[in-house]
């Protein structure tokens, strides 16, 4: 048996017979089914509901924290750019619309790496936004991060960055259309894009939020090998058991979810009616189309939702127009627009 598998390894390794890219190939195919099965199984065998989850009602999902009278959520915006990538014009209008929409005191840019390039200096352009030089996390609680997995890097210093100052974090591509006042008066609030999921794309919480405390020490047991586990389906194990410490926003903050991102980008439907954000899931759109590269010219005629949504960040009329002399970008009257 041992040689049997010795040599099916020998042979995996004989360059005439299997090129180099054919390893690579096979290498990432056999990563992401390992991934995907690890993800599958610890939802199916630690997910608080039980293996008959899917037989319970909606309502059974929902959190059942109730709001203060006043705000406990700073008015305080938190978005991470760990190591160096291209910042493109979704990322500015996802900059934008939480300077626009939210109307933050401050937006709170994290990076060990600033980006470059014209949309990251029109970014710049907004008058709240501060950048902050953060390296990203190397260990929690003594456990070594996955260095390959970037996503978990920002996982980890979001919750660190809440529980010290608490305030809303932002993913790079999250759009807000919506004031979130009313979400501020919850000591911790989160989005569901799946019924055994929730998301921490968006996160708005007080400081000293019990669930966030529950959420950050869940960490003891970080898992890094499994892309969701610890930051998506561990939060929706501890919101089943403690209901009473979150509020959860199923329809408002994360739909469509990344299974219907086509729908946000090709289709039709009413908003801002019943959305706070939407998760934009731009990297599933730039590996179905690469070669489409949204800029503000090209959003002018996208006779889809989410072309009326970027014309409304951008422009402030979601409208689709020609006549170019109604197109009036957002910094234009910046110093006389902006009063705080």
């Amino acid at each position: 048996m041992k040689s049997s598998g010795f040599g099916i390894f020998m042979w995996l390794l004989n360059w005439k017979k299997v090129g180099i890219c054919t390893l690579v190939t096979a290498s990432c195919i056999a990563l992401y089914v390992l991934n995907t099965a690890g993800s599958f199984l610890y939802l199916k065998v630690n997910i608080s509901e039980g293996p008959l989850g899917f037989l319970l009602p909606e309502t059974a999902f929902e959190g059942t924290l109730e709001p203060h009278d006043y705000y406990v959520v700073p008015n305080v915006a938190h978005l991470i750019w760990f190591s160096c990538h291209q910042f493109n014009f979704i990322h500015l209008l996802s900059i934008v619309s939480i300077y626009k929409v939210m109307k933050p005191d401050r937006i709170v840019f994290y990076t060990d790496c600033e980006p470059m390039g014209q949309w990251w200096d029109e970014a710049r352009l907004v008058p709240v936004l501060e950048v902050v030089q953060r390296d990203p996390p190397t260990e929690i609680f003594g456990r070594k991060l996955n260095r390959n997995i970037r996503e978990h890097w920002a996982d980890v210093a979001r919750l660190d960055i809440l529980s010290s100052v608490g305030g809303v974090y932002f993913d790079t591509d999250i759009f807000v259309v919506a004031p979130l006042d009313s979400l501020r008066k919850y000591d911790y609030v989160v989005g569901r894009p799946s019924r055994y999921t929730l998301n921490n794309g968006v996160i708005l919480t007080s400081s000293n939020s019990t669930f966030l405390k529950l959420f950050l020490d869940s960490y003891r047991e970080y898992n890094s090998f499994c892309y969701s586990c610890n930051s998506v389906f561990n939060q929706n194990k501890l919101a089943w058991k403690h209901r009473h410490l979150v509020h959860i926003e199923n329809e408002s903050m994360m739909k469509p979810n990344s299974n219907h991102w086509r729908t946000l980008f090709f289709g039709k439907f009413p908003w801002p009616a019943h959305h706070f954000t939407f998760h934009v899931w731009i990297r599933n759109f730039q590996a179905a189309y690469p070669d489409v590269v949204f800029t503000p010219d090209y959003i002018k005629q996208l006779n889809t939702s989410f072309g009326e949504i970027c014309r409304y960040i951008y422009y402030g009329d979601r409208t689709m127009t020609s006549d170019d002399s109604n197109r009036i970008p957002w910094w234009t009257n910046l110093k006389v627009d902006d009063n705080r």
